[in-house]
């Protein structure tokens, strides 16, 4: 029963703390990449207006929030902690910058700070994700590797169960047959002790008759 529970103790884990964070961490990584990082190159190149821009910038900045908050949530082992403590840092620059371009992209500015602009996409933002990306890829790596000695792990406790179950089977047939075969000698023995009586009762009457 224990073995069992673990099994599904690690199926629990597997999905709740490995799975859905794949998932997470995608939604921060597309968030950064193409919501943030793309939407920026867009509006610095003027291939989408301002409001559209601004719209996407803060639909990602919340998302990124949301999904970030809820990955932190769940079981980090000690190595996935030390990676998340350097995307914290990371994260908190890369927001910065974007908060920054969300400023010199509004209504008001009126496009005065377009060199600032470039200056922030190319120069600060870019190199700053792509260091974030590299880091949210090793903490995606680290879930697949967990992911799959959990699954190792349960699967060695099935085929442990398994033999088990096998041996326990085996060994209640033997009982069985045991019992069986104790029986069935116990009616022999019953049957020989009462052949046995008989012969001894027609000895004795046997033996008086020749005494008359």
């Amino acid at each position: 029963i224990l073995q069992i529970h673990k099994i599904n103790k690690n199926s629990f884990s597997i999905y709740n703390d490995r799975i859905i964070p794949l998932k997470q961490l995608k939604i921060i990584s597309d968030a950064y990449n193409i919501d943030i990082l793309r939407t920026s190159q867009q509006a610095l190149n003027n291939k989408i207006n301002t409001k559209t821009a601004l719209i996407n910038l803060k639909k990602a900045q919340k998302q990124i929030i949301v999904s970030w908050t809820e990955y932190l949530n769940t079981y980090l082992t000690p190595e996935e902690q030390k990676l998340v403590d350097q995307a914290e840092k990371i994260k908190f620059k890369a927001d910065s910058i974007s908060n920054c371009i969300i400023e010199n992209l509004k209504p008001e500015k009126n496009n005065q700070d377009q060199e600032h602009l470039k200056y922030l996409v190319e120069n600060e933002l870019y190199p700053c994700i792509e260091t974030l990306t590299k880091n949210l890829h090793e903490l995606v790596e680290i879930q697949t590797e967990v992911a799959f000695n959990l699954k190792a792990a349960s699967e060695d406790i099935f085929e442990r169960i398994v033999v088990l179950s096998i041996f326990v089977s085996l060994l209640i047939l033997v009982i069985v047959w045991l019992i069986i075969r104790i029986g069935k000698m116990g009616i022999l023995v019953r049957e020989q002790a009462d052949d046995l009586s008989v012969y001894n009762e027609e000895l004795t009457c046997a033996n008086e008759e020749l005494k008359i």
